[in-house]
């Protein structure tokens, strides 16, 4: 087990220790918890993104449920300071999280961008989703949206593509729905601010069609 990975474990330990000592369980809520980076937040900090948001434009598009972000720019599943298991910290496992319903994650575009290995980049999902599905709510995987350099190679020899067949291939196995990024929105200027970072317009266009999406493989949200 690596070190974070084991830190992990003992975080999530001590907040179930802390739940069931206090007699306290996880409200229960039609939420929508989004995992993503830069492209749910506009490309800055959600804190500034506002209504410029994914989950902000995704919440009107459910305008019944409850949509709530984790994620920064930068982010990613496998790699550096972005790495998304040592991000869910104590910090992060809010009584908010624990309450969702689906969990949806929108990762891949900064491990193909950082050239992560596709055996890291599984090893990390697979080991996010199975703390997701353990403590949090229903996983569901997105696979990246299409950017600029969609079909160019990264250092290692990768395109964005094979990050998506790597994403598939994971969340299959597990038995957990996946949501194709390149159906929900095309490249195209009018939905792009920049390579790859979504443009009002885009967010909107992704906000609807991944709301259609959630709706078809959740069926719970269609209530």
């Amino acid at each position: 087990m690596r070190g974070r990975e084991g830190i992990l474990r003992l975080s999530l330990a001590a907040v179930s220790l802390v739940l069931s000592l206090s007699g306290a369980a996880p409200v229960q809520a039609q939420r929508i918890f989004l995992v993503g980076d830069s492209i749910s937040v506009s490309g800055i900090d959600e804190l500034q993104a506002g209504t410029r948001s994914l989950p902000y434009r995704l919440q009107r598009a459910i305008p019944e449920k409850i949509v709530t972000l984790y994620g920064r720019p930068g982010w990613s599943m496998s790699y550096n300071s972005g790495y998304l298991v040592s991000q869910m910290s104590l910090e992060g496992l809010t009584a908010q999280l624990l309450a969702s319903d689906v969990v949806a994650i929108l990762l891949g575009h900064n491990d193909f961008s950082a050239s992560a290995p596709i055996a890291d980049f599984e090893s990390s999902y697979l080991f996010a989703l199975d703390n997701i599905r353990f403590w949090m709510g229903r996983p569901l995987c997105i696979t990246p949206i299409p950017v600029q350099t969609e079909n160019s190679a990264n250092r290692l020899g990768l395109t964005l593509e094979d990050y998506r067949e790597s994403i598939r291939a994971v969340c299959t196995a597990a038995g957990i729905p996946v949501i194709e990024g390149p159906e929900l929105i095309a490249y195209e200027s009018r939905f792009y601010s920049d390579w790859n970072h979504l443009s009002l317009a885009g967010t909107r266009r992704l906000a609807k069609t991944l709301a259609q999406a959630l709706r078809e493989n959740v069926p719970e949200l269609s209530n």
